[in-house]
């Protein structure tokens, strides 16, 4: 089975090319979903990080509030390496897990969507990278007309690799620039590379 990491960085459009997948038959793990499950109610991590980082990063019903969290650690890269030290194991150990399951159900090709796959260096978990990339500009519009903060995108970031640095890392680059049928092209082309017509 081949085994592909999909990633990018804020607004680049990875959650976008994620879904174009699974329309054509291949099974994607989002691990910000793996993420989200660890951290909430009953999640594995929650326990951890609440005595992390402590009662400021919860909400009225005691569980960890992701975007109190999230500004904690966005504005200090010490606390947000804290963090990731809690939860990129777990996040690790369940997409391998998630894996191995496919490759078992008989998937020819499953791909796994993390935007720090290359930060957090762990391309090497897989066969292929694909790295979906735009202007730092038109990203920063693009979480400014989905309802977010510009200083939190500026905060988000600074944490991660400038595209051009992700493009040169991976096997494959998806320019999410232009219209979406320009970039729904590229997947189809990317498709036929990985041996999928319809799916895998």
């Amino acid at each position: 089975m081949l085994r592909v990491g999909l990633t990018g960085g804020l607004g680049a459009g990875k959650s976008t090319v994620a879904q174009w997948l699974r329309e054509a038959g291949i099974p994607v793990l989002d691990a910000d979903q793996v993420a989200h499950a660890l951290l909430g109610p009953g999640g594995e991590a929650a326990p951890q990080v609440i005595a992390a980082f402590g009662p400021g990063v919860l909400d009225a019903g005691g569980h960890v509030d992701r975007r109190k969290l999230a500004a904690v650690v966005f504005a200090d890269p010490a606390q947000r390496r804290r963090l990731e030290a809690i939860l990129h194991p777990r996040i690790i150990a369940a997409s391998n897990g998630w894996m191995a399951a496919m490759e078992q159900q008989g998937h020819g090709v499953a791909v796994v969507e993390a935007a720090l796959i290359f930060e957090a260096g762990s391309a090497g978990r897989f066969d292929r990278t694909i790295a979906v990339v735009c202007p730092r500009e038109q990203r920063t519009e693009r979480w400014r007309r989905a309802g977010g903060d510009p200083a939190d995108a500026e905060a988000r970031l600074a944490a991660q690799l400038p595209d051009e640095e992700k493009a040169r890392r991976a096997d494959w680059v998806i320019d999410n620039s232009g219209a979406p049928s320009h970039t729904r092209a590229q997947v189809q082309k990317l498709l036929a590379e990985m041996g999928c017509k319809t799916g895998d």
